[in-house]
């Protein structure tokens, strides 16, 4: 036992550390009294992610942002950053601010993020930050963001609220990263759809890095619905690369994190042939996906009514479909939509007009092409799931014809922000 014990002192500091990755907190707390050599690579690993949720109501994690505020040789060892607030320090906010005092406003709060800020500085190896959602609170995304434009650190991912900055401020900010960032998403305080003014702030990066949006506070305890730029352009180099795929998985990555994702796809209809290569490049980043939207932005009748889809669009949906092979066993829930591409209505959900014997062809495709998807929604806007007692020889069921909360929730507004003729 001692040669063993011997021999793993000797091991170089590189693979005690890779060991020590593979450790969970605990492990590493033990790990760190076995032997003075561990002490380092335990605390490399422990701090190497925070992603620990602040909340005034636990002194434990209070202490661990003085900790790094104040001890820069610990607030070095972090790599990536994604520490969130409770609902408490946005709540006491909220009630100073409206003079409501629904709750006490505690000075403790104000330090907490001044806290933040402090430790943020310290961080001089910080290469993937997610900014705490605080919504309204634009002085403290003010201080972070000059943060970020001091070049303290130099950042390979950012995630930041939709609120905190224009995009000529973000610029700004992000000049001392331009040779490292790659990666950058926009991260949304409520589950609903991607805004024409996000979109806007997408576009206008997507040249430089990979882009997305997140709905969603990353505190929800709903899966996180990403949003991936919109295929607009078939000339684009961003989406139809691996790379921007694992941009964008690197910027979410977690340890801690053991939830699912749900992506969305959205694509104008004509270029319906670029689909299955963004699912291929999905595919070979995400390991697990529970929930997949795919829509297709359509351009209605002149007369405004339904287009009768044509031999075309079937083949479309049929060959993305095809596609999904790869993510069979965790995909769950999946979501073919036609949305308005232009117009008043544009972004609302927009049935295409499939006969039973057409959707019937679908949902054998889906069965076949990814075996794990029980609960589908088609192009014509009908709902099935697939349930083993069902009379349906196929095993699928009609659920409801509309999910008008997704429609409100889904909404991808193409028109405002980005289509123009």
């Amino acid at each position: 036992m001692d040669a063993v014990h011997s021999a793993a002192m000797r091991l170089p500091f590189e693979m005690r550390h890779k060991i020590a990755l593979h450790c969970d907190r605990n492990t590493l707390a033990r790990l760190s009294r076995i032997h003075s050599a561990w002490m380092p690579v335990s605390e490399a690993a422990l701090y190497e992610t925070m992603s620990t949720r602040i909340d005034l109501h636990k002194p434990c994690t209070i202490d661990l942002i003085d900790i790094l505020a104040h001890q820069p040789h610990k607030a070095a060892l972090v790599r990536s950053c994604f520490i969130t607030f409770s609902g408490d320090i946005n709540m006491r906010f909220a009630s100073a601010r409206t003079s409501l005092w629904l709750l006490p406003a505690s000075p403790s709060a104000a330090e907490v993020l001044s806290l933040y800020c402090d430790a943020l500085v310290r961080m001089i190896n910080l290469t993937a930050l997610r900014v705490p959602m605080l919504t309204g609170h634009r002085t403290f995304y003010g201080a972070v963001v000059q943060v970020i434009r001091s070049g303290t650190f130099s950042l390979k991912s950012l995630l930041i609220s939709d609120e905190a900055t224009g995009a000529f401020a973000l610029d700004q900010a992000l000049v001392p990263h331009a040779g490292t960032l790659r990666s950058l998403g926009f991260i949304h305080s409520h589950n609903n759809s991607v805004l024409g003014d996000c979109l806007a702030r997408l576009k206008h990066f997507a040249n430089r890095y990979s882009t997305f949006a997140l709905s969603n506070d990353v505190d929800s305890a709903v899966h996180s619905r990403v949003y991936l730029y919109p295929i607009l352009d078939a000339s684009s180099p961003m989406w139809d690369t691996d790379l921007y795929m694992q941009n964008i998985q690197q910027a979410l990555w977690n340890r801690d994190d053991a939830k699912g994702l749900e992506i969305v796809v959205t694509c104008l209809e004509h270029l319906h042939s670029a689909v299955p290569r963004v699912l291929r490049h999905l595919a070979a980043s995400f390991p697990k996906i529970t929930s997949l939207s795919v829509q297709l932005a359509v351009t209605p009748s002149k007369d405004g009514n339904r287009r009768a889809p044509d031999a075309d669009s079937l083949s479309a949906w049929i060959a993305i479909i095809a596609a999904l092979a790869p993510f069979e066993g965790s995909l769950t829930t999946l979501r073919l939509n036609a949305v308005l591409r232009e117009g008043q209505s544009a972004g609302a959900t927009w049935g295409q007009n499939f006969n039973e014997d057409e959707e019937r062809e679908l949902l054998r495709h889906i069965a076949t092409r990814c075996r794990s998807v029980h609960f589908v929604t088609l192009p014509t806007a009908d709902e099935y799931g697939s349930y083993p007692d069902s009379d349906a020889e196929d095993g699928w069921a009609w659920s409801r014809e509309n999910d008008d909360e997704w429609d409100d929730d889904n909404d991808f507004d193409l028109y405002d922000g980005f289509v123009s003729d």
